[in-house]
């Protein structure tokens, strides 16, 4: 669920740091926070990862539990399966080590979406067309990444 979460994460935000970055850097406000003394990595980038790799895992347990709930709906309507037999059979094939890697893969897949969007976002120079390239290889380079 974690990977599917990520993928998800990945095209939305990693391609919104991207553009965000990238038309910041081609209206020239990237210059103007250098030339005043703002450090424009402690100032876009570190925020923007820092939020990711809280919310990449929080998405990811709800992900986790829509999941559950939903296998467990369809288990009930269309086999007719009881939520307790449900309930025991996912215990038996699920164990704790799985739920707690797949958090665990969370905020390393929110870093390769942050910094590849950042990244990328940082790469533009010159037209609103290397803008939509680079946004672009950012989702595509994130995916990449998380698989």
């Amino acid at each position: 669920m974690s990977l599917l979460t990520a993928i998800i994460v990945a095209g939305r935000t990693g391609s919104a740091f991207a553009a965000e970055i990238g038309s910041m850097k081609l209206n020239d406000e990237i210059d103007a926070l250098d030339a005043t003394g703002v450090d424009p990595v402690e100032t876009l980038i570190l925020p923007r990862v820092i939020g990711l790799l809280i919310a990449l895992p929080l998405l990811t347990f709800v992900a986790v539990i829509i999941g559950l709930l939903g296998g467990a709906l369809l288990s009930l309507w269309l086999l007719g399966m009881p939520l307790e037999q449900f309930i025991s059979r996912a215990n038996e094939a699920i164990g704790p080590t799985t739920f707690w890697v797949g958090i665990a893969k969370a905020p390393v897949f929110a870093l390769l979406i942050a910094l590849s969007g950042a990244f990328r976002g940082l790469q533009v120079r010159g037209s609103s067309r290397e803008l939509g390239r680079r946004v672009t290889m950012a989702v595509v380079q994130s995916i990449f990444l998380i698989l």
